[in-house]
């Protein structure tokens, strides 16, 4: 549901909160949970507008900010893979009957058909 209201603000730079229910063809109070996590996230910025006595939220979505956000969300998140990767290549594990070393990532290789691991050491009588 947020793609699709960052979707509206593509096509459209301003929303009015009121309005953004309609577009959305959602209930008001979900709209308005919606853009109170978006606004958190500092994916849209909010300013409040007045019109005779009533007040209401105005949501614009800069995209040059919405881009730089999700470029370094990206980064982040290929940080921690890389360091868990590291971590796994690093994890040493050794077969109980001979003692053979394998890595980590060597592991899903040794499975028979999931459940058994198998050494494969051709000498080893765990093969």
């Amino acid at each position: 549901v947020r793609v699709v209201a960052l979707d509206a603000f593509l096509k459209q730079k301003f929303h009015k909160d009121t309005d953004l229910g309609k577009i959305l063809l959602l209930p008001q109070k979900q709209v308005g949970g919606i853009l109170v996590k978006l606004h958190a996230h500092q994916l849209l910025s909010k300013r409040i507008c007045e019109q005779g006595n009533r007040q209401f939220n105005v949501y614009e979505m800069d995209l040059d900010k919405f881009t730089n956000i999700c470029n370094f969300r990206v980064l982040k998140m290929q940080d921690m893979l890389e360091e868990e990767i590291e971590e796994l290549g690093s994890s040493i594990f050794q077969c109980d009957h001979c003692k053979k070393r394998y890595k980590a990532l060597d592991l899903p290789t040794l499975y028979d058909s999931g459940t058994a691991l198998h050494c494969n050491n051709g000498y080893c009588n765990n093969a």
